[in-house]
């Protein structure tokens, strides 16, 4: 790989945006199935089951994310897609609780979704539409370390955030 890419402003960020992105979900597929079983225990099937308004609205997003970067700049979307990722958090953590709010929880995850989804249909776009055609190859191998590395890195977390002394 040339280094001379990661000083292409639009890759690095799209691969920092890549790296946040899949730390966000791969903690947030760790941890919430976590709190549904052991804390207000739940079964798999039930717990599937209230992880659903994330798969739905994230696919739904996904799709409708290319339709909306004709009508807006990437950028714009990005930041909405962050943006209603952080207010899903938070409402999420306001969720946290023995006592579920089911109506509650599904909009919070609901937001998640749509925000990881508009995330999800961009990033990679700004990764590949950064490089012209020679660089292509190596800046779309950028993308699955950086991806695998959040993975990695947010596993450890929630497991140690999750079994405190």
């Amino acid at each position: 790989m040339h280094l001379d890419l990661l000083k292409v402003l639009p890759l690095r960020s799209g691969l920092i945006g890549l790296f946040s992105q899949n730390l966000i979900l791969m903690g947030v597929f760790f941890t919430v199935p976590l709190y549904l079983q052991m804390v207000l225990g739940y079964n798999a099937l039930d717990t599937g089951i209230k992880m659903l308004p994330v798969s739905i609205m994230m696919f739904l997003a996904s799709a409708a994310g290319s339709r909306l970067s004709a009508r807006w700049p990437v950028r714009t979307v990005v930041r909405a897609g962050l943006t209603i990722v952080s207010l899903s958090t938070f409402l999420l953590l306001a969720m946290v609780r023995p006592d579920l709010s089911d109506a509650g929880f599904a909009v919070s995850m609901g937001g998640m979704g749509l925000g990881m989804g508009l995330l999800a249909s961009q990033l990679g776009n700004v990764v590949q539409s950064s490089v012209d055609a020679s660089g292509r190859g190596e800046a779309g191998a950028c993308s699955t370390p950086v991806s695998s590395s959040a993975h990695r890195w947010a596993w450890p977390s929630s497991v140690r955030s999750c079994w405190r002394d």
